[in-house]
C-alpha cells in the first residue's frame, strides 16, 4: 500500500473495503490540523460543490474551456459535460491539429444516503454517499469530441463518508473491474487537494453562510443565512447584491430602479442562454430572481428549465438569508450557501467600490 498527501486527506491505495466487504478501495484518513480535522460533512459537501462547477481559476481547463453542458436531472443528480476549445488548443500546440474540440470531463454525479451494516455491528447507520459514472475516464486527459459518447460509464466511483472514525472510502470500477491502483489514487489527489484548496479559502472568507438553517422570513421552513456581517451598512450591501447580479447579464432590456431584465450565457446553470428578470425593494430588503432558459430567438428553450430564487437582507442583525423555491418548499443545499457566499462577498466589493467579479456560481 501507499499513501498520497492531499490538503485535508491522506489517500491510501489498495485497501479492504468495508462499506464492500471483500473489495478493494482507495482509503481517505483525514488529516489533523492544529484546530483539529475538517469536519468529514464539509468534506462530501465541498465534494458536490466541486462536481457541479469543476472549473479551477487559473487551471488549463478554464483557460481553454469553450463550454460547458450543465444537466440537472433532481436536486440531488446532473451530468456536466466540459468542452475545451479546439482551435485554442491547435494554438497552443496541444489540440489535434484539426480543430477539433476536446471533452475534458462528461459524467453524472448522484447524491445519495444509504443505510450500511459495517462489519462487526448489528445495526445499519446513514452513510452519504456520492456515485460518480464517468464517460470520459479522469485518467485519460480527456477525448476529442468526434470520439466522446454518454452510451456506457467507463469508469463508476462510489464514495463512502464512514463514521467512528472519520474516514472516505472510494470504490472505483472500470468497466467494471475494481480499481483501486496507486494510478488512480494520484489520479482523485489532485481532485482531492482542489475540493481542500477551495474548502479551506471558504474557510478563511469573513462571511460564513449555513445551509438548511431555519428561515427567518419564513419559519418552518430552512434557507441559506449567513452571519452577522459588518464589513458594510444595509444600503452598500442591498445596491452590492443588486449590482453584482447586474454586472453578470451581458444584455439588459429593462431597468427602471425596481426590476431589470437582461439575458446572458450562463452555463453553470444551463447550457443555452439564461433570461434573468430581477424584482428588488430596498425598503423590503428583497431581492426576486426568476430565470429561464431561451433559445437564440428569445423563445423558450426545451427541454424547458428555470428557477426562481428570493433573497431577504436582514438589518439586525445584517444577514442575507435566499432560498430556491421547490414544489411547495424552500430548497437548500451546499452549492446554493457557496453561491451566497460568493454573492455577498462581491457584493461588498461592489460597495467598496473594488469590484473585482466572482469567477461562477454567484445568484
Amino acid at each position: 500500500m501507499g499513501a498520497a498527501q492531499a490538503s485535508v486527506l491522506t489517500l491510501v491505495a489498495e485497501c479492504d473495503s468495508e462499506a464492500q466487504p471483500g473489495q478493494k478501495c482507495i482509503l481517505g484518513k483525514l488529516v489533523e490540523f492544529e484546530d483539529g480535522p475538517i469536519p468529514l460533512d464539509a468534506s462530501i459537501d465541498e465534494a458536490m460543490i466541486f462536481h457541479k462547477y469543476p472549473i479551477l481559476p487559473g487551471s488549463d481547463r478554464e483557460k481553454f474551456l469553450k463550454r460547458l453542458d450543465y444537466v440537472e436531472h433532481g436536486p440531488n443528480q446532473w451530468s456536466i459535460k466540459v468542452i475545451l476549445d479546439g482551435q485554442k488548443l491547435d494554438a497552443e500546440g496541444q489540440g489535434r491539429g484539426d480543430g477539433m474540440d476536446k471533452v475534458d470531463a462528461w459524467f453524472t454525479y448522484t447524491a445519495v444516503d444509504l443505510m450500511l451494516t459495517m462489519p462487526g455491528e448489528t445495526r445499519s447507520s446513514r452513510c452519504r454517499t456520492n456515485v460518480i459514472a464517468f464517460f470520459v475516464d479522469p485518467l485519460s486527459g480527456g477525448v476529442w469530441a468526434d470520439e466522446a459518447s454518454d452510451e456506457e460509464a467507463i469508469c463508476v466511483s462510489s464514495c463512502y463518508a464512514l463514521r467512528h472514525p472519520d474516514r472516505v472510502e472510494f470504490c472505483y470500477d472500470h468497466f467494471g473491474v475494481r480499481d483501486a491502483s496507486e494510478e488512480r489514487a494520484a489520479s482523485l489527489y489532485k481532485t482531492c487537494d482542489a475540493i481542500s484548496s477551495s474548502l479551506l479559502a471558504a474557510k478563511a472568507c469573513k462571511v460564513q453562510v449555513a445551509h438548511c438553517v431555519p428561515s427567518i422570513k419564513e419559519p418552518g421552513s430552512v434557507s441559506n443565512l449567513s452571519e452577522p456581517i459588518d464589513a458594510a451598512n444595509y444600503h452598500a450591501l442591498f445596491g452590492g447584491l443588486v449590482a453584482t447580479l447586474k454586472s453578470r447579464v451581458s444584455t439588459l432590456t429593462k431597468d427602471d430602479g425596481a426590476c431589470f431584465i437582461g439575458e446572458a450565457f450562463r452555463p453553470e446553470v444551463n447550457s443555452r442562454r439564461v433570461k434573468a428578470e430581477v424584482m428588488y425593494s430596498v425598503e423590503a430588503g428583497t431581492i426576486r430572481l426568476f430565470e429561464i432558459a431561451i433559445e437564440s430567438d428569445g423563445s423558450v428553450a426545451w427541454p424547458a428549465w428555470s428557477r426562481v430564487v428570493h433573497c431577504v437582507v436582514h438589518q439586525h442583525p445584517l444577514r442575507v438569508e435566499t432560498w430556491q423555491v421547490g414544489e411547495d418548499k424552500h430548497i437548500s443545499n451546499p452549492f446554493h450557501a457557496r453561491q451566497l457566499q460568493r454573492w455577498i462577498l462581491s457584493a461588498i466589493d461592489t460597495a467598496s467600490d473594488v469590484f473585482s467579479g466572482v469567477p461562477f456560481g454567484f445568484y
